[in-house]
């Protein structure tokens, strides 16, 4: 806990803690000689002043309050895309994969006739236990097949200490020349131990074949 209050709640009670290690310091309030500091506010919402200034301005300008910090993993809005073209006679199969445990994520695509290739990849979000991802299609231009999706944490998961959940994406289309191509938005929500989400995290998998 620590040694600064204000109206009786320890500031540990009223900021969120800084998972992510860019949160501002306190120069002025110190805690076993090192300055304090907290999550930045730009991940959450201000509280109301505590009564505590650094450099004539209210700490409370500095940290997210309570349970409001959110993270976003750094492929948030981004779009992956991943083609496999087979020849006359084969069958094509282009697969996007987001996968997450302990030891991080990944962003793996997959064509049956090139190879895997891990196009992104990253630490796991401090203090996140467990993820969600919700699976959209998109009628975007061009799709036209709902392909197959897998996906292991459709619901609230556990992140597991060794191997991963994650979610998949799948395009498979046969005749000969013929393409196909499905889209979906994939949002992934990571919550914390105490079940307050922290990070979500919004990206797209587009999965195109061709045939002949």
């Amino acid at each position: 806990m620590s040694i600064y209050k204000s109206k009786g709640v320890d500031f540990d009670n009223l900021f969120d803690p800084d998972v992510v290690g860019d949160g501002p310091a306190a120069a002025d309030y110190k805690q076993g000689g090192v300055p304090i500091k907290y999550a930045a506010l730009k991940y959450g919402t201000k509280r109301v002043d505590v009564g505590y200034k650094q450099a004539g301005v209210d700490v409370s300008n500095l940290w997210a309050a309570k349970g409001t910090a959110s993270y976003k993993l750094p492929i948030d809005g981004q779009t992956f895309i991943q083609g496999d073209a087979a020849p006359a006679g084969d069958v094509p199969n282009a697969t996007l994969d987001f996968e997450i445990g302990a030891a991080g994520w990944t962003v793996t695509g997959t064509a049956a006739h090139a190879g895997s290739t891990v196009k992104a990849s990253g630490a796991k979000p401090a203090n996140a236990t467990s993820v969600q991802i919700t699976a959209t299609w998109l009628h975007a231009v061009g799709d036209t097949d709902v392909g197959v999706v897998n996906n292991t944490a459709s619901a609230y998961t556990a992140i597991p200490s060794s191997g991963t959940v994650g979610c998949s994406v799948r395009e498979r289309f046969g005749p000969d020349g013929t393409t196909g191509q499905t889209t979906y938005r994939l949002v992934i929500a990571m919550k914390n131990a105490s079940g307050n989400i922290i990070s979500t995290t919004t990206i797209t998998f587009s999965c195109n074949t061709s045939t002949g």
